[in-house]
């Protein structure tokens, strides 16, 4: 559930502003402003403001990064949005809810808002929430409010496999009733590297 229900291609999408969107996806698997699952191609230069609530994958400018081939970018974009569900198990992120198993990469992106998830979530994060791939000069100033479960972080909830350098989250995470990893920059880093991260 978004603009583009899934992008598949070998081009760049870039300069797109959305003000004022009001994605529902009434327990979609994926859904956000922009695109709600992105497979091949890349984002540039994108900018959203708006909601978006319930799906199992949640982001504000994609849903669910799924690369097929090569690895897509979402580069020089920001999202401003509040994000809600409780439909459990999600992946929440303000820019990007979750990705699957082959890498992804993320360069100057920024989030502020509201993420709200409080029936057992998976992952959820500033910026992402679960994240096979890199990130590059990233800032959050979203709060988090996790509670039920899963990872909860200020800027990733679950990094896998994975690097993230020069990025900043300026916001408390709120962890409650039974929240598995919480951390201030990322809630739970598995095989994965952090470089200047504060």
């Amino acid at each position: 559930m978004a603009l583009f229900g899934e992008v598949r291609t070998t081009l760049t999408i870039h300069n797109i502003t959305f003000q004022d969107a009001n994605i529902v996806g009434n327990g979609s698997t994926n859904a956000a402003i922009l695109v709600g699952t992105l497979s091949d191609g890349n984002l540039s230069t994108i900018a959203v403001h708006g909601t978006v609530s319930e799906a199992y994958y949640i982001g504000g400018i994609v849903g669910y990064l799924n690369p097929v081939s090569n690895p897509p970018y979402i580069i020089h974009s920001q999202a401003d949005v509040n994000l809600t569900s409780s439909l459990g198990s999600e992946n929440g992120g303000g820019i990007v809810g979750g990705s699957g198993s082959n890498k992804g990469i993320m360069m100057d992106v920024n989030s502020k808002g509201n993420l709200i998830f409080l029936n057992n979530p998976a992952a959820v994060g500033g910026i992402t929430g679960y994240f096979f791939g890199d990130i590059q000069s990233a800032r959050n100033d979203s709060k988090v409010t996790v509670s039920g479960g899963g990872n909860a972080g200020g800027l990733v909830g679950k990094l896998y496999s994975g690097t993230m350098i020069d990025a900043n989250n300026s916001q408390d995470v709120n962890g409650q009733l039974g929240t598995t990893s919480t951390g201030g920059a990322v809630g739970l880093l598995d095989s994965s590297t952090i470089i200047r991260v504060f």
